[in-house]
Formats: C-alpha cells, sequence, structure tokens
C-alpha cells in the first residue's frame, strides 16, 4: 500500500512511479489491477503512461525472473493460487451470500470479477472527462465481486483517489507544485497511521 500511495504520488516522475508499482505489484498481485486504471488517468492528465509502463516491466522483471527461471512452473502455480487452489471464501463480497446456504460456482466470482475490469477499463477510458479521479475507485467494485473479497483489497480506494486528486488537480499551476508534494507526503503519512491502526485492529 505504501509503495501504492507513493507511485501516485509522483506521477510527474512516471518512470519512478512505474518501478515502484512494479515493485507493489510483485508483492501482491492486486496492485496490478489499480495499475492499470491509473495509467488510463495517466495518460489523459500527463500523456506519461508509456514511461510509467515501461518502470512498471523494469521492476517487475528485475524481481521476478530469477524466479521465474528456477522453477517457471512453480512461480505461475503460485502466481494463479488465489484463482486455481480451493480457498475458503473469506472477505465481504458477494461470495457472502454463501453463509446464507447460496453456493455458486468460483468461475462464476472469476468472470465477473475479469469481466468488470475489462468494461470498467472501456467506460474509464470513454468517460475518463467524466469521471476522473473517482475511475479509480473501478477495481475496488471489481473486488466485491470476487471469490475472496478480503478488506484490504478495496479497503484502500478512497486513499488513492484523495492522493491522485491532490497531485493532478493543479498540476498546471507552478505555484502549487511544492504544496502539493508537501501534502501529499502529509496525506500518505495519515493514510498509513490510520491504514496500520486498521491493520492491527483486524488481527
Amino acid at each position: 500500500i505504501a509503495l501504492t500511495l507513493l507511485a501516485i504520488a509522483y506521477y510527474d516522475y512516471p518512470m519512478i512511479s512505474g518501478i515502484l508499482f512494479g515493485l507493489a505489484g510483485s508483492y501482491r498481485e492486486t496492485a496490478i489491477v489499480f495499475f492499470l486504471f491509473y495509467l488510463v488517468a495517466l495518460h489523459f492528465e500527463t500523456h506519461k503512461a508509456k514511461k510509467a509502463f515501461e518502470g512498471f516491466l523494469i521492476s517487475s522483471l528485475i524481481v521476478n525472473i530469477p524466479f521465474l527461471f528456477l522453477s517457471p512452473y512453480e512461480f505461475v502455480k503460485e502466481a494463479l493460487s488465489p484463482i486455481t487452489y480451493n480457498l475458503m471464501p473469506l472477505g465481504v463480497g458477494l461470495s457472502t451470500i454463501m453463509q446464507y446456504g447460496i453456493y455458486l460456482p468460483k468461475i462464476l466470482y472469476t468472470s465477473l470479477f475479469i469481466l468488470i475490469i475489462i468494461f470498467g477499463l472501456f467506460a474509464y477510458v470513454k468517460y475518463y472527462q467524466k469521471l476522473k479521479y473517482a475511475g479509480l475507485a473501478i477495481p475496488a467494485i471489481a473486488f466485491l465481486f470476487y471469490y475472496r473479497p478480503m478488506p484490504f483489497y478495496y479497503m484502500w480506494a478512497p486513499f488513492f483517489i484523495l492522493i491522485a486528486a491532490s497531485t493532478l488537480f493543479y498540476k498546471n499551476n507552478e505555484n502549487n507544485h511544492k504544496y502539493n508534494i508537501k501534502m501529499n507526503w502529509l496525506i500518505i503519512s495519515y493514510e498509513l497511521v490510520i491504514s496500520s491502526l486498521i491493520l492491527f485492529l483486524l488481527m
């Protein structure tokens, strides 16, 4: 989460932003889903999405290639484990209906999740000028339909939107540049304290 927040805050340094997202995605694949929508916002706001994607690829390959070469099968197997393994449907989302004796095939949850991501990306690109930073919440909506909708998959969406809005909204105003960076660090610090408290209480 910390890496994702920093990546968004430093949108004006797309290579660094992409590298941070690559590290975040290597640790937890859910960050990759958010990165797709972040690229859309970055493209419309700064037209530097390509640089960010390059940074993402660089850090992802550096971190993951050694494991991929050592054991390709195990690497792919573990990467897909949330989908392929027979895990319990923990979390709060559509799968909660199982508590009431309503059982749906796991493939249905996976299909809904992927479809929302795909159509969400198309909608975000088409209606970006209307959605703006609110579109960054689409991945959080998708994770509610995931088979294991753990709260930490989607609870950070408001924080991501806040960072993106405070960073990008005044991007054309040079007088606000330093203010934005300081404000982002303040917001990030506050969010990390709150998130740490939440995780501590959930343990």
